[in-house]
């Protein structure tokens, strides 16, 4: 992604170059947006676990979601709540995480440092 020549040899001259160009805070740019997405996909994640939970506990015909040995979901059922879940928080966040990639992205002039872009030329049309 940097392209050649390359600006940064390793993770730590990275890390040394933002602090050095934009001071520690540099570290956590993005973070604010990074938070609104991810703060609401793990709210409807945890809901939707403890919905699923609820209705595979009463499909296996268990308690009502106490810590008893008698009251434990399967491995296979508890592993189909958290896929659904996971699936039910992506689905609804996904424009959210759209939004935050836009952020992060946004902005971002390439500098002379990444190398060259790539000319017009290169482009592979895919109608061809």
């Amino acid at each position: 992604a940097q392209g050649n020549p390359r600006v940064y040899h390793s993770l730590a001259d990275a890390a040394r170059g933002v602090i050095r160009d934009r001071g520690l805070g540099g570290l956590y740019a993005g973070l604010g947006v990074t938070l609104v997405e991810i703060i609401p996909a793990s709210a409807i994640q945890f809901g939707s676990y403890a919905v699923l939970r609820a209705a595979a506990m009463k499909a296996e015909g268990k308690g009502g979601g106490g810590d008893g040995d008698g009251d434990a979901l399967s491995a296979t059922g508890n592993a189909a709540c958290g896929f659904g879940a996971g699936c039910i928080a992506r689905l609804i966040i996904h424009p959210l995480d759209v939004v935050k990639k836009r952020f992060q992205v946004a902005g971002l002039a390439r500098s002379l440092r990444y190398g060259e872009r790539v000319a017009p030329a290169a482009y592979v049309n895919f109608s061809s």
